[in-house]
């Protein structure tokens, strides 16, 4: 049965392993359709480039250049039913210290008082466990190479 199943998830070479094989592949195998589910609880996956640039999920609404400041709220094709979710994005990120506990501990880190709620928030929902690690490696200063200066950023508004 644990070997019809492997044959079943297209496992290389499942008819040709010895028993004690196939009992190590099929747990493995468990092991990988248990997390993806628990993957699909995470609020705010993150996406490859080229899949955000795909046209059949998210339809593009704007480009923003940060240099131009707030001039893209002037753009007409950011419709005005999304003007109130995008101020309310930008006011999110000098918002901190929201009410509630962000932990199970008995004592929340201080890392949360330290960045705006906008960052836990995302932390926590970009992750299947807290988020703390994540939170920690930003305050330390740990970021990728590639990442440029905001100031210098044009970024894609797309409607979901």
């Amino acid at each position: 049965e644990m070997r019809q199943c492997l044959i079943g998830d297209n496992f290389d070479g499942a008819k040709d392993l010895q028993s004690d094989e196939v009992e190590d592949a099929y747990e493995m195998i468990e092991y990988l359709h248990n997390y993806r589910e628990l993957e699909k609880s995470v609020k705010y996956p993150l996406y490859a480039a080229d899949e955000m640039a795909s046209a059949t999920k998210w339809e593009e609404l704007i480009e923003v250049d940060f240099k131009e400041g707030g001039a893209f709220l002037a753009e007409p094709g950011l419709g005005a039913k999304h003007i109130p979710g995008v101020l309310d994005l930008f006011a999110s990120l000098v918002r901190f210290k929201e009410s509630g506990k962000k932990t199970e501990w008995i004592k929340d880190s201080a890392v949360y008082d330290s960045l705006p709620s906008l960052f836990i928030k995302f932390a926590d929902g970009s992750r299947v466990d807290s988020g703390y690690r994540l939170v920690t490696a930003v305050l330390a200063g740990k970021k990728p190479s590639l990442l440029h200066p905001l100031h210098l950023t044009v970024v894609a508004m797309r409607d979901l």
